[in-house]
């Protein structure tokens, strides 16, 4: 069963796996499924690594938080030190992250060889950047991209990968819009820096269609089946494992 499998920059490759079985009695074909193959490394070591374990870096809001202890073990199974920086709320236009202060610490304190980061579009339950601005208006989503962009400038600066979680739908008012508009952001960020990639939630919690057993009552926040569900994305999105310390 020939299977050929090309390495590609995101470091994870599949193919489709199919057998096709000939005998004096006929023939038969069936397709098995998909063979994943993610790389057992990042790549070679980063210039001015700090020593240590390989280290993952989730930075978001409240989902962040609640997906963090399903996430934590699975990845520090893997090898990573974990750094769980969720702070339910937080948006990256508040007044303490709007110009990357929050990326330029996680650099400095972390130095991560990976950055998860999700943000759905919090706004207002701490100080904005700028009051002047409402939120799900034209400057809100000009000013929500522009800080994207520069967090992302930040946290490569490094060399380490960064991936944007696209967040899954949900019908409440305001993020039924707000969502699909910011992981479009992340998806254009994503096709243009090198380093960035993205992890596809939307597709998984069933795209532009809620899935209630997938969230909490609020609707708002996930179940404890989607903590599950967003755990094994981000685990198979992400490398394996990571260089040894320098």
């Amino acid at each position: 069963i020939p299977v050929t499998v090309l390495a590609n920059a995101a470091n994870k490759s599949s193919a489709t796996v199919s057998v096709a079985l000939s005998s004096s009695t006929g023939t038969v074909n069936r397709a098995v499924g998909t063979l994943e193959v993610r790389g057992d490394s990042i790549g070679s070591t980063r210039a001015g690594r700090v020593p240590g374990p390989p280290r993952v870096s989730l930075l978001g809001d409240s989902i962040t938080s609640n997906y963090t202890d399903f996430v934590k073990p699975v990845l520090e199974a893997e090898g990573y030190a974990v750094f769980d920086d969720g702070i339910p709320g937080s948006g990256i236009l508040d007044a303490d992250e709007c110009h990357g202060q929050r990326a330029s610490s996680t650099v400095a304190t972390q130095d991560p060889d990976v950055v998860v980061f999700d943000n759905f579009g919090n706004y207002g339950y701490f100080p904005p950047c700028d009051p002047t601005v409402g939120g799900t208006t034209p400057a809100f989503y000009a000013d929500w991209d522009a800080a994207a962009v520069n967090d992302t400038s930040i946290l490569t600066s490094k060399g380490a990968s960064v991936y944007w979680v696209l967040g899954p739908f949900t019908a409440q008012p305001s993020w039924n819009t707000q969502i699909p508009i910011n992981n479009s952001d992340y998806l254009a960020i994503a096709a243009t820096t090198p380093n960035v990639y993205t992890i596809d939630a939307w597709t998984a919690f069933g795209g532009a269609e809620e899935n209630f057993a997938l969230r909490a009552p609020d609707r708002g926040h996930l179940s404890v089946a989607g903590d599950q569900l967003i755990t094994s994305v981000i685990v198979h999105s992400i490398p394996a494992t990571v260089p040894a310390a320098p």
